[in-house]
């Protein structure tokens, strides 16, 4: 794995990012507006480009056709991505976490040899299905159910806001049985599963988030990831990576925020001088950064401690409540340096205030990482 002495990259990892950053500046970038403006889903030819750079292979093994580079250069890899548009946080954070963690952490050798290469070459695309329309943070009280049927499970059910699924060749979904939680794959030809419309949403637009539909929907036995009863563990290992690409993503559009109110500032003259001059401006881009570099420390512990084996549930948690909150913070002070502009379209501060804004709600609300941590606090 990759290293991080605590304050900065080793050069391997600094490579990474400057490719990663080539990258996004070529093929990403460009696309921004079209993705935000004409809700562009995120073409083909991109999710191919991605995959032959390496960029659904940073937890999956060698062996499987991954890099297995591990989560600090996912992190890294996340930020940069981010930079040049907000949706791109998305495929790279879910096909490295939530899409493929349980596959990964306990899926049959069968399993893990028919998902896992095309994920990690961006042929396969994967989805994430734990959220219900009456269960959100409190997944445990699910209502979806699955009984097993001889070589079957019979899944009935819905799961809402699932980000992917309607592009998804496979969909992790997760059901109440009588003897617990099982974790299931459902390929996008199961019978019974059907997907409903695209929702209408604030930002992150070029990717969709649908509910989906299971009626008597079948699944053959061999697509049961683990054992039943065990699939909140499966979830829980799951979204500690999912939480960490949160974290990140967030952290690649907040610097994208400081950078291009930095450079509005120096153009930006009032009263005679770039506003850039003015002690304001200058307190409060120098608060911006500060906090988010602060903010980048916590998410790089968590993907260092996930690089070394350790699971640790609050360090995800402390990195997705505290990145997600400043980067919003950050977003807010940015535009007001922007001023009237800040809020027309057309101006990236704009589609990063909105894109932004979701973080702080998916994978865990701020409020449910915050009773993770004062939990491992003792605070009860």
């Amino acid at each position: 794995m990759m290293g991080f002495n605590g304050f900065e990259l080793d050069e391997d990892l600094k490579a990474v990012r400057n490719l990663i950053r080539d990258f996004t500046d070529r093929e990403i970038r460009p696309l921004a507006e079209q993705f935000d403006q004409e809700n562009l889903y995120i073409p083909e030819e991109l999710w191919r480009k991605m995959g032959r750079l390496g960029l659904f292979g940073f937890t999956i093994p060698e062996e499987f056709g991954g890099n297995h580079l591990g989560y600090l250069a996912l992190a890294v890899a996340i930020e940069e991505v981010s930079k040049g548009a907000g949706v791109m946080y998305s495929p790279v954070a879910g096909q490295n976490g939530a899409f493929n963690g349980a596959i990964i952490d306990s899926g049959t050798p069968e399993q893990k040899q028919k998902y896992l290469p095309g994920t990690a070459e961006g042929r396969l695309k994967g989805a994430f299905a734990l959220t219900e329309p009456n269960v959100g943070s409190d997944a445990r009280g699910m209502q979806t159910v699955a009984a097993l049927e001889g070589e079957c499970w019979i899944i009935n059910g819905q799961k809402t806001f699932i980000t992917n699924a309607d592009r998804a060749d496979y969909i992790i979904t997760f059901a109440k049985t009588e003897e617990g939680t099982v974790c299931l794959i459902v390929d996008k030809d199961a019978k019974g599963l059907s997907i409903g419309a695209t929702e209408r949403k604030m930002g992150i637009h070029g990717v969709g988030l649908n509910n989906v539909f299971y009626t008597d929907c079948r699944v053959p036995v061999e697509n049961q990831i683990g054992k039943v009863g065990e699939g909140f563990l499966n979830a829980k290992d799951s979204l500690m990576g999912a939480r960490l690409g949160v974290a990140a993503g967030a952290l690649g559009l907040a610097q994208e925020a400081i950078d291009v109110a930095v450079e509005y500032a120096k153009q930006r003259v009032q009263f005679g001088r770039p506003i850039s001059q003015f002690q304001n401006t200058q307190f409060v881009l120098a608060e911006c950064q500060t906090k988010l570099d602060a903010a980048r420390l916590l998410t790089y512990r968590c993907a260092a401690a996930l690089d070394a084996g350790k699971h640790e549930t609050y360090m995800a948690s402390m990195a997705k409540y505290y990145a997600t909150e400043t980067a919003n913070q950050v977003a807010d002070k940015c535009l007001q340096v922007f001023g009237g502009y800040g809020y027309c379209a057309g101006y990236p501060i704009e589609r990063i205030y909105r894109d932004l804004r979701i973080f702080t709600i998916f994978d865990g609300t701020s409020e449910v990482h915050k009773m993770i941590i004062s939990k491992k606090m003792g605070v009860r």
